[in-house]
């Protein structure tokens, strides 16, 4: 397919009952590989730069599950964020309005998505922030996820302070 037939509409009143593709002048050029690509999108299809649009102009954004190894920005809804609409959550991140009830339903602080930039999860935060929803960020980075846990084999209080033994070293701090 010729670039020029690549981006110009093929809507069909005919067969369709709206044009649902996104006109030439609404798509955004990544400025690293040159590439066209959809105004609801923060980072380039192609080779994954940033583009160069404003986070609130972006409409729904497009959300995808992480790999494992990938760094992520973990979005929390805090325990006592109970009062605003299942189906308000659920148009912002995506998912069905039965899980958005159940996340409102469980009563604890709980991750409710992990994004791939700190970009998309500031995006989230202002979406959420117009429906009432008070989320909050933490990076894998500050979560440490590559640190194994140090499990505390002992503690002896003294007139000095506190004395624990790590499990596994038998080392005291």
């Amino acid at each position: 397919m010729s670039a020029s037939a690549e981006n110009t509409s093929s809507f069909d009143p005919t067969i369709q009952s709206e044009d649902i593709a996104f006109s030439p002048d609404e798509l955004v050029t990544c400025s690293h590989c040159g590439r066209s690509n959809a105004p609801n999108r923060l980072q380039c299809m192609y080779c994954g730069n940033a583009l160069d649009v404003e986070p609130a102009a972006v409409g729904k954004p497009i959300l995808r599950v992480l790999e494992t190894w990938e760094r992520g920005f973990n979005l929390i809804l805090p325990a006592g964020e109970r009062l605003v609409e299942p189906n308000a959550i659920a148009e912002v991140l995506s998912i069905g309005p039965e899980q958005a009830l159940a996340m409102l339903a469980s009563g604890t602080s709980l991750p409710i998505a992990r994004v791939e930039s700190e970009r998309i999860a500031d995006l989230l935060l202002q979406k959420a922030s117009t429906i009432g929803l008070s989320l909050r960020v933490i990076s894998d980075d500050d979560l440490l996820s590559e640190k194994l846990p140090v499990r505390l084999g002992g503690m002896e209080m003294g007139d000095d302070g506190v004395t624990l033994t790590d499990f596994n070293t038998a080392a005291t701090h």
